[in-house]
């Protein structure tokens, strides 16, 4: 199935500017249309999972603007309303598709959450106790929304994959897509080696799916053949354009171009992956090139 691509440097390119820690997450607070537009920009490249404006969200983060505990979690609701009315005005088009789109209940690392890149860097800022509870609330808020799947992205270190599965297990939870954020063909951006921490999440019945985002497309291959080699479950490819973290002032630096990535979709479906799409940087574009060279 595709993927939509990213979130929060599509809103920028249309004119949205942050001011909050929030992220993507604060356009569901100041411009839900615009989130909405941009779910169904996806929809039209062909996409087939829309993922929620939830990647930042935490209630803590919520906290901090006003927000108490119900209200924190109807921002969470809204998110998957707003993805699932995008959903709902392209099928009234009478598009036919060869799936059912689908709402994917998207949730990024700790380190999204406090806004200075450490989700590139695997650096934890909680002990595993605190992590676990970050992790379980805000999924909490995001399962009683009912998205169809929860997927658990840009996860940095082995140490935060097994906390939200462990979390997903722990919530009784079932189809659950765990994707991991690399820097090279072999390890995440922590540094934990990826074929072992893909051999451990293998052990929970509760993963569905796994695989990489937020990675260079030159990295794919090689990880993708690490993980088919431990694990049978489904994998999902979802690259940047090669960018990498720099510093907090600069942000996310360098890259690849839209026509690189894209020439790597055959050799990436031919090893496995049966799930793909974009990250940052890729927009509806190049998601409707990737759609149409994955279904030729």
């Amino acid at each position: 199935m595709i993927l939509d691509g990213g979130l929060g440097l599509e809103l920028q390119r249309r004119g949205f500017g942050y001011t909050t820690r929030l992220w993507s997450g604060e356009a569901l607070l100041r411009d839900p249309q615009l989130v909405g537009a941009i779910h169904r920009a996806y929809l039209d490249a062909g996409a087939d999972i829309i993922e929620t404006a939830t990647y930042q969200l935490s209630q803590a983060t919520l906290c901090e603007l006003g927000y108490e505990a119900a209200a924190s979690d109807e921002v969470f609701a809204r998110a998957v309303r707003i993805a699932r009315d995008a959903i709902a005005a392209y099928r009234a088009t009478g598009v036919r598709t060869a799936h059912a789109q689908l709402v994917a209940g998207s949730l990024g690392p700790y380190g999204a959450t406090v806004g200075d890149g450490s989700e590139y860097t695997g650096t934890q800022h909680l002990d595993r106790a605190a992590l676990y509870g970050f992790h379980a609330d805000r999924t909490r808020a995001l399962v009683a929304a009912a998205p169809d799947f929860i997927l658990f992205e840009t996860i940095p270190t082995r140490t935060e994959a097994l906390i939200v599965a462990n979390v997903a297990r722990d919530l009784g939870l079932e189809g659950v897509w765990i994707s991991l954020a690399c820097a090279d063909g072999t390890s995440t951006y922590g540094g934990d080696r990826v074929d072992d921490t893909v051999a451990e999440l293998d052990a929970f019945d509760c993963i569905s799916v796994v695989g990489v985002n937020c990675t260079p497309p030159a990295a794919v291959a090689p990880l993708v053949r690490a993980i088919r080699s431990v694990t049978a479950k489904a994998i999902v490819a979802c690259p940047n354009l090669g960018q990498q973290w720099q510093t907090e002032a600069v942000g996310l630096a360098g890259g690849a171009s839209p026509a690189e990535l894209l020439s790597n979709v055959p050799a990436w479906l031919e090893l496995g992956v049966e799930h793909i799409g974009g990250c940052c940087g890729v927009g509806p574009e190049t998601i409707a090139e990737l759609s149409h060279a994955a279904r030729r």
